[in-house]
């Protein structure tokens, strides 16, 4: 696809918006061709030009869209959890290691790099409850209750019933952790103003 060669052209040439600009306008012609293999690639592709502009949310997405053509985009996956690893969001780069090592399970590798991220989530997991909820620390009863409703139904397992694998599961995890959350400030007495 001329359009494809393109914009991985910009992309050497660091000219990254104009890549992404490219690669969206080759990836709307993939999906009129219903070319799912290339569309799964233009997505990469754009995780790879958002990375490099240091946009890693929007980079991690891409990959996300990548993985939800293509379960088997192993590169998506792997960059991916870099991502999450280079943000700290070391728990969601242990879900997306553990599901490449249900995909592939021969490979060692995959598995060494799952145990380097459960490490990492081990030596940084203290729960912060105000940052689940995005509360601060003088919260009032209804500023939790607007928080808890907010983080559920963004996290809410149904809201992603159409996304990858990892996201959802990840989503999943956000939506127990908002409850955790929830249950803990309202038993913690005292806690309300």
């Amino acid at each position: 696809m001329a359009q494809k060669d393109l914009g991985n052209e910009k992309y050497r040439k660091n000219q990254f918006d104009e890549a992404i600009r490219v690669y969206k306008n080759a990836n709307q012609l993939a999906r009129k061709l219903n070319d799912k293999e290339m569309s799964a690639i233009l997505h990469f592709n754009m995780a790879m030009t958002y990375f490099r502009l240091g946009s890693y949310d929007q980079a991690a997405d891409e990959c996300a869209n990548a993985v939800k053509i293509n379960d088997n985009y192993f590169k998506a996956h792997l960059k991916r959890a870099e991502i999450y690893q280079r943000q700290r969001k070391f728990e969601e780069a242990v879900i997306v290691y553990e599901h490449i090592c249900e995909l592939d399970s021969s490979n060692q590798d995959y598995a060494i790099l799952l145990n380097h991220a459960k490490e990492a989530a081990k030596q940084t997991r203290k729960k912060d409850y105000h940052q689940m909820l995005g509360l601060d620390p003088k919260f009032t009863r209804e500023d939790l209750k607007r928080a808890y409703r907010k983080s559920a139904l963004t996290h809410h397992p149904d809201r992603h019933s159409d996304a990858d694998i990892v996201t959802r599961r990840i989503q999943e995890k956000r939506f127990k952790e908002a409850s955790e959350a929830h249950t803990y400030f309202q038993l913690r007495h005292g806690r309300y103003n």
